[in-house]
């Protein structure tokens, strides 16, 4: 439930309407509306919200926010026009979350996000009581969201931010403020949208400015916007000895050398560098927040990757490796370089989008990293050529599938007992459609 009834909202948009009823919760999708639920009509570029008005009425929704250009009926909803509803919506969030905060983690990065703020709101659990965002609630539209469906009182939450312009996490950072932020890795992800890796990384920063201290993945040491300002900074990695947290194997378990000091040794249900990575960050803030190596095992026993996350998943004898929920060169690499071994690799590629000017170049250097590695390539996506032609001037198996059902029935086709089968793409391919 909302914290704020129908006649407050409208008191705090300076519109004289409504009741004292509480709305179930917030949504912008039509589908998602709940019973007396108060629904945002935005406006994208395929869909209006305002068209969906009747249908979300009929699902017993009690309230609506419109543009105050929407001349058409009510529905039987109580309609709050504004000049912006995207901004209403931030701006309403911001109010219900600002009156009561919450101590604030937030996550940023171009890689990692989401597991690493799984692992992290996992292990913290075990000492706070703490809410975080189901999937990758990180937008302009979809954190705000979460805030104002926030009802349950807690101590602490633990969100992530991202974003494809500069400016949008300054945006993020203005509605819920940080207490902690954490900065995982920065590669070419939403590259388009910026003219070097270096601007990408000023407007990561930006998570910090309102905060004076930080964790910080090494690696992004490079990069001018990390390297100034008074910013306190704490660092981890898993390949620097030197780091504050670094993590070390020691068999199948692992050890966090602690600012020198060697952890007891822990378990953990994966092995994968870049899932260790993720581990490492979230151990090191469980620290910063106090809790104890019992309580972070504890709660490392339970920890699993998200879903499309690197998920291994055994069929007749083939081992399929769901990575598809997002790609990039540093994701996509990590995924070749941490997959099972089977009989035969065979990997289906999806390209890599909103790159611009980037797209040749990064897709060449994915193909180039996965000829050591996979033994049949199949590609899908607009931008994927550069990837055929690495693989087709090498001499290696490669063809193009146009769809996801092409693309299952060409595994079907290839993939025997004791093969490994990797899936990964860009998240609007939905390549997971091929399990399905």
């Amino acid at each position: 439930m909302i914290k704020k009834h129908l006649k407050e909202i409208g008191e705090f948009l300076g519109l004289e309407r409504g009741t004292e009823i509480y709305p179930s919760s917030a949504a912008f999708d039509s589908r998602k509306i709940e019973r007396k639920g108060l629904f945002f009509a935005l406006e994208g570029e395929t869909h209006d919200g305002h068209t969906f008005l009747k249908e979300v009425a009929q699902k017993g929704a009690c309230a609506a926010v419109v543009s105050q250009k929407y001349q058409g009926p009510d529905f039987g909803l109580t309609l709050f026009p504004v000049p912006d509803v995207r901004l209403t919506l931030q701006a309403l969030a911001k109010w219900v979350h600002q009156e009561d905060p919450p101590y604030v983690i937030a996550i940023t990065g171009t890689v990692g996000k989401t597991t690493t703020k799984e692992f992290i709101a996992n292990l913290l659990k075990e000492r706070y009581r703490l809410a975080k965002p189901i999937g990758s609630a990180n937008s302009q539209v979809s954190l705000p969201l979460m805030l104002l469906n926030q009802a349950e009182s807690v101590e602490m939450l633990v969100l992530e931010m991202g974003m494809s312009f500069p400016g949008e996490i300054s945006r993020l950072i203005d509605i819920a403020p940080p207490d902690f932020g954490i900065l995982t890795k920065v590669s070419l992800v939403h590259s388009q949208n910026f003219d070097t890796i270096d601007d990408i990384a000023a407007a990561k920063m930006e998570l910090f400015e309102k905060t004076d201290a930080g964790l910080f993945n090494l690696d992004t040491m490079e990069f001018p916007a990390v390297q100034e300002g008074a910013l306190r900074k704490t660092f981890y990695s898993i390949t620097d000895p030197h780091a504050d947290y670094f993590l070390k194997k020691n068999g199948d378990q692992v050890v966090i050398v602690e600012k020198g000091k060697e952890s007891p040794p822990l378990t953990v249900p994966f092995q994968a560098t870049h899932l260790l990575e993720n581990f490492l960050c979230a151990v090191a803030v469980a620290r910063m927040h106090e809790l104890t190596w019992d309580e972070i095992q504890h709660g490392a026993s339970a920890l699993q990757p998200y879903m499309h996350r690197f998920q291994v998943i055994l069929r007749e004898g083939i081992q399929f490796v769901d990575d598809s929920y997002n790609a990039s060169v540093v994701s996509m690499k990590a995924a070749l370089d941490n997959l099972p071994r089977g009989k035969k690799t065979i990997a289906l590629l999806g390209d890599m989008r909103e790159l611009g000017k980037f797209s040749k170049k990064c897709h060449e250097e994915v193909a180039t990293h996965a000829l050591d590695i996979v033994d049949h390539l199949l590609c899908i996506g607009n931008e994927i050529q550069p990837m055929i032609d690495v693989f087709e001037a090498a001499g290696k198996p490669v063809e193009k599938v146009g769809s996801c059902e092409e693309a299952k029935k060409r595994i079907a086709a290839l993939a025997t007992q004791g093969d490994v089968v990797l899936i990964k793409g860009s998240n609007s391919l939905k390549l997971w459609k091929t399990l399905e």
